[in-house]
């Protein structure tokens, strides 16, 4: 059995507590038996993040890549807001993966905000987590803008905090319901593929 060491890259606050734990969820589902560590993650500004002419994914990813050698990989997410996904997802992939030099690096956008998967899983959480028992997501979370502040209006004393309360949900969150989120299903389908690169085939 092989160890494995994964290097988040995230531009919120929030996602450095939460992404490591949405991350080995993931992992503990799809390999059971996986040994790894996610170390701490990188956190930079979105508009530097994605500007092709800032050196500061190039500089993150490369500091990703020593960290975790070549028994790792660098996972670079970030909210998409008013972007597309589609666009956006490929071309920040392509320019990640020159910067690694030959190391398993990729990136995943999450459509709008993190925040919009825990609308596709709310069913899961409702009632619990401070969330009060009459909330009922939208019926196209991806219509939603601004998840945050939908999430504020409907937990108990109208406040969200990413640093406490994204890491709260993540762990409680169902998976299998955010997996209707396109972009949640590529975040599980790029994590399941580098663990098969990592530690070998996923049990079936």
């Amino acid at each position: 059995m092989s160890f494995f060491r994964i290097f988040p890259i995230v531009t919120g606050h929030g996602e450095v507590r939460a992404l490591p734990v949405l991350l080995a969820r993931i992992i503990r589902e799809v390999q059971p038996e996986a040994a790894f560590s996610i170390l701490k993650p990188w956190r930079c500004r979105e508009n530097q993040l994605i500007d092709p002419r800032s050196p500061v994914l190039e500089n993150a990813v490369r500091a990703g890549i020593q960290a975790v050698g070549t028994e790792g990989a660098v996972f670079v997410v970030l909210d998409c807001e008013d972007d597309c996904p589609a666009r956006l997802g490929p071309a920040l992939r392509e320019r990640i993966q020159g910067y690694a030099r030959g190391g398993l690096a990729t990136v995943v956008c999450a459509f709008r905000e993190y925040e919009t998967w825990f609308l596709w899983s709310l069913e899961s959480m409702v009632g619990e987590y401070g969330l009060s028992h009459d909330a009922k997501a939208p019926n196209d979370p991806e219509s939603c803008r601004g998840a945050k502040e939908w999430l504020a209006s409907h937990i108990q004393g109208g406040s969200y905090a990413p640093t406490i309360d994204q890491e709260v949900l993540t762990n409680a969150m169902d998976i299998k319901l955010a997996r209707r989120s396109d972009s949640f299903d590529k975040l599980y389908r790029e994590v399941e593929s580098l663990v098969g690169k990592l530690h070998g085939p996923t049990p079936r």
